[in-house]
């Protein structure tokens, strides 16, 4: 089977089916999850192993090889039964007959509704969908309470702006030493479009136009994020 989950609505799904599955007909479901995944999915497969003659074998592989092992699992015919990849690879994969076509299964779902928008949307494909939710993440600003009391600030304000960001960060920073007022990964695309694009869009910008068809790479509020990280 060619099929893509970016979602536990999806597992659970899977798990439904095969508990639906009579003794007589035991199967057992291979899914792949992304090690970032790895903290809550063997539970779930567990608890769900434990209480049903259908079984689900659960592999779980470093995120960094996740493309290239499905990428060849596919082309050779032993590609598992769904998997959690990343959302931006799905155009990808569909194009190329990877992946499969579950629209009609999908929307049967009773709760098919309920599930993310975006994340749905994601998962579509020319009007098909080849994916749905799996786990979502957010990008957060945090600040540590301890040096801000150190450096003379109030624990309880974190900064609102751009300008506190750094006028906050140079006082932590003056505390010496190892301490160091900002922190961000800088070698890492994936970081830096999870944690960076954020700085964009919470000051009213956008990287994309909104049909998606056109960068809008020289906003100010762009040059704003990348004047911010270089000072």
């Amino acid at each position: 089977m060619r099929t893509i989950f970016t979602g536990l609505a999806f597992a659970a799904s899977i798990f439904s089916t095969l508990a639906a599955v009579g003794p007589a007909a035991a199967e057992t479901a291979n899914i792949w999850v992304r090690a970032d995944g790895s903290n809550f999915m063997p539970r779930i497969v567990d608890a769900f192993n434990k209480g049903h003659e259908n079984q689900i074998k659960l592999d779980i592989i470093p995120n960094a090889e996740i493309i290239p092992k499905y990428g060849a699992a596919a082309a050779g015919g032993t590609a598992p039964d769904a998997l959690s990849l990343d959302l931006i690879y799905t155009p990808s994969f569909a194009a190329a007959g990877q992946l499969e076509d579950i629209t009609d299964w999908a929307k049967s779902l009773p709760y098919f509704a309920s599930l993310s928008p975006a994340h749905v949307k994601t998962g579509t494909y020319k009007g098909r969908i080849y994916g749905l939710p799996f786990s979502a993440d957010s990008s957060v600003l945090i600040w540590n309470k301890k040096l801000f009391k150190q450096a003379g600030l109030d624990p309880e304000k974190g900064p609102t702006n751009w300008a506190e960001i750094e006028a906050y960060a140079e006082k932590v920073n003056a505390l010496g030493g190892d301490t160091k007022g900002f922190y961000f990964s800088g070698n890492c695309g994936g970081c830096n479009i999870f944690t960076f694009t954020p700085l964009i869009w919470a000051s009213g910008g956008d990287i994309l136009t909104e049909d998606g068809s056109k960068a809008t790479l020289d906003s100010p509020q762009l040059r704003g994020a990348i004047d911010l990280y270089r000072s």
